[in-house]
């Protein structure tokens, strides 16, 4: 896991529109077992969206698809609005009416490598991203946010990708452990710093926050069992808890 988090987008095999796009095509996990679930609690593909612009944009008319041929394959319910430099998540189910909430698509992502492309009311590629073989649980996102060129890392659902690095806590000189963790996380630094620390869910909800001067312990035996990411000044570290 340490390897395919520390990946370059190179390993992922991508190619995306170069010119940045008013709405982006984010960041999105092709094979979700447990990074983040939806309104029935399912664990769907799921697609984020980015509006790097400074005001909110109506997405009546737009539409996602994973076939270059079939452009307008899903099409945003009218209404649809992405805040200013804001996020929206789009579940990629298949399900495609709204019995479990408004933007369920009516595809899912193949974990074997596609297209996947946005498109505005007049058929025009807003932005795509031609991916290869995608790892379960571990995102492809764009960094930095909303801008940057796709590569591997731990999920950032429904927030900045770019506080993700590809620099590990290791490099830094800071231990995670044990990893998978049961009741107790540790977390040590070889020298004394202060830094904030975050423990997320993968919906993005914050489980635990604190300051890391050397030592640091985090009570996880309440916590299901699934991925959690650790964030520890920008560097983040997905843990897993049994």
């Amino acid at each position: 896991m340490k390897r395919l988090l520390s990946a370059l987008a190179t390993v992922g095999l991508c190619s995306a529109l170069s010119a940045q796009p008013a709405v982006a095509i984010n960041e999105f996990v092709a094979s979700n077992d447990a990074s983040a679930a939806d309104e029935a609690g399912e664990f769907d593909d799921w697609i984020e969206l980015y509006n790097n612009t400074s005001a909110a944009i109506d997405l009546t008319g737009y539409t996602l698809s994973d076939n270059p041929e079939n452009i307008a394959k899903w099409q945003f319910p009218d209404g649809t609005t992405i805040e200013a430099n804001g996020y929206l998540i789009v579940w990629a189910d298949e399900d495609g009416d709204e019995d479990q909430g408004p933007l369920h698509a009516s595809f899912k992502l193949s974990a074997g490598g596609e297209t996947l492309a946005l498109g505005d009311p007049n058929g025009n590629v807003v932005d795509n991203v031609e991916f290869g073989q995608q790892e379960t649980d571990v995102a492809f996102a764009r960094v930095p946010n909303g801008t940057g060129e796709f590569r591997m890392q731990a999920p950032t659902f429904n927030a900045d990708n770019s506080s993700t690095s590809v620099t590990t806590l290791e490099e830094l000189g800071l231990r995670a452990y044990p990893n998978p963790a049961t009741e107790t996380l540790f977390l040590q630094a070889e020298r004394q710093l202060d830094l904030p620390v975050k423990l997320y869910d993968m919906t993005g909800h914050i489980l635990f926050e604190g300051e890391l001067r050397r030592d640091l312990r985090i009570d996880v035996s309440g916590f299901p069992a699934g991925n959690y990411v650790l964030r520890v000044g920008r560097t983040a570290k997905l843990i897993q808890v049994r």
